[in-house]
C-alpha cells in the first residue's frame, strides 16, 4: 500500500505528568513506525486554549509530521480514541 504524508496535532491534558506525556508520544511514534517514519515532532508546550475542554483552560500542544499507510493512520486514530483522559483533542490530516 502506498504511504502518504500526514500531520497530526495532539492536545494533552495539563494535569498529567511529564512521563505520561512522553509515553503517549512514544506510543504514537511506535505505531507510525510499524510501517512508516516520523519526520518531525514539534512541541509547542503548555498554552492557553481558545475555549475550555473538560474544564481545562490550558493544555500541552504537539504537532507531528509523519509518513505511513492509511491503515496505520486509521489504527492510530482508534488508539488515540481510547486515551480520552490524557488526550483532550487530536486531529490527523493528510497533507
Amino acid at each position: 500500500m502506498k504511504k502518504r504524508k500526514y500531520e497530526m496535532m495532539i492536545i494533552l491534558n495539563p494535569d498529567i505528568e511529564d512521563q505520561e506525556r512522553e509515553d503517549i508520544l512514544n506510543l504514537v511514534k511506535e505505531k507510525v513506525e510499524e510501517d512508516g517514519t516520523v519526520e518531525n515532532i514539534d512541541q509547542w508546550g503548555k498554552r492557553e486554549m481558545a475555549y475550555e475542554i473538560q474544564h481545562h483552560k490550558e493544555a500541552y500542544y504537539y504537532v507531528l509530521n509523519f509518513e505511513t499507510t492509511p491503515e496505520i493512520a486509521d489504527n492510530l486514530k482508534q488508539m488515540l480514541n481510547l486515551r480520552k483522559k490524557e488526550i483532550l483533542r487530536y486531529m490527523v490530516i493528510r497533507k
